[in-house]
């Protein structure tokens, strides 16, 4: 399967998106979802279940827990390295 690339105009703005390989983005995946997980898990247990999840009203007290356990899981290495393998 072909990787594919995406541009979008988001307020005047081009941004490009390109797919990673397969096994790349296996990689990536499991990593984001290590480090993640649990802070998203802290968000969303805030969350109202009958709006959609970009239209949630978050308190400050879960975006701080969720940016403690995001800290706790990844150190100054991990977080360098995702954004070299990202970018």
């Amino acid at each position: 399967m072909a990787r594919e690339t995406h541009v979008r105009k988001i307020d005047g703005f081009e941004y490009t998106c390109t797919q990673f390989p397969p096994q790349k983005a296996l990689r990536v995946l499991t990593r984001l979802t290590k480090h993640v997980g649990e802070p998203l898990a802290k968000i969303m247990q805030s969350a109202d279940s009958g709006k959609s999840m970009l239209d949630q009203d978050v308190g400050k007290l879960a975006i701080g827990e969720a940016l403690s356990a995001l800290g706790k899981s990844m150190g100054d290495d991990d977080a360098y390295q995702l954004c070299t393998d990202i970018c």
